[in-house]
């Protein structure tokens, strides 16, 4: 029991060796299963992970995109959000 303590508390648990053999039985999706009923907060990444292993890695790429505001454009798209959310 100890040793899934440990697993537990470390910070990624969906990278460490899940105890008593089960990294080396469980697929991907029953690992992924396994991280979101006891750590769901670890349960994104462990995510990225099954869908990099399912569909590939180009899949879990994120863009970044940057781009900078000027105050009127963001006060325009508070605007915008007030003026849908008038209409709900």
């Amino acid at each position: 029991m100890q040793a899934w303590k440990d697993w537990f508390d470390t910070d990624a648990p969906e990278e460490s060796q899940i105890p008593n053999g089960y990294s080396a039985t469980l697929s991907t999706f029953h690992k992924l299963l396994l991280i979101r009923s006891w750590c769901p907060d670890r349960t994104v990444p462990m995510a990225k992970i099954y869908i990099a292993e399912s569909m590939g890695r180009q899949v879990c790429k994120v863009a970044v995109v940057q781009r900078s505001f000027t105050a009127s454009e963001v006060m325009n798209i508070w605007r915008d959000i007030d003026i849908i959310y008038a209409y709900q």
